[in-house]
């Protein structure tokens, strides 16, 4: 019996440290790419915000029902700006999502959904062969 329990603690111990590992690893490299995309959104870098970006970049309404539409690299640099004036509905009074962004200067670990996806207010970002990228937002039509 004694054997078994050290076996069943060793084994939780060796589940735990795995997956506890990768959760840190997606974590510090999704905060790695929050600050630049961040720190762009900030100074309104529009090149370095399309390069973190994915294309063909995702967006769609806000119902269920509303189609998902794919847009290229030129819709992107002509309609970005409207994308970070969406208000995400995360305050009592209307702010938008560039106000977000700037407010939230720290990621924490249930900012994570899974390894490679997360969402911020209207915004979603997934990991994509290896490297993080936005890929998606909600936008009233």
């Amino acid at each position: 019996m004694k054997r078994f329990t050290s076996f069943l603690c060793f084994s939780l111990f060796a589940v735990v440290s795995i997956y506890g590992g990768s959760d840190q690893t997606e974590l510090k490299e999704f905060r790695h790419f929050w600050k630049e995309f961040r720190e762009a959104v900030m100074v309104n870098n529009k090149p370095t915000i399309t390069a973190l970006t994915q294309f063909p970049f995702l967006t769609r309404g806000e119902m269920d029902s509303d189609p998902i539409l794919k847009h290229d690299r030129a819709w992107f640099q002509r309609n970005y700006s409207s994308l970070l004036d969406v208000d995400p509905g995360t305050q009592p009074s209307p702010e938008t999502m560039r106000a977000l962004i700037v407010r939230k200067n720290k990621i924490e670990g249930n900012d994570i959904q899974t390894k490679d996806f997360v969402r911020i207010g209207v915004f979603e970002f997934k990991k994509i062969d290896g490297k993080w990228r936005w890929v998606f937002a909600y936008r009233p039509e």
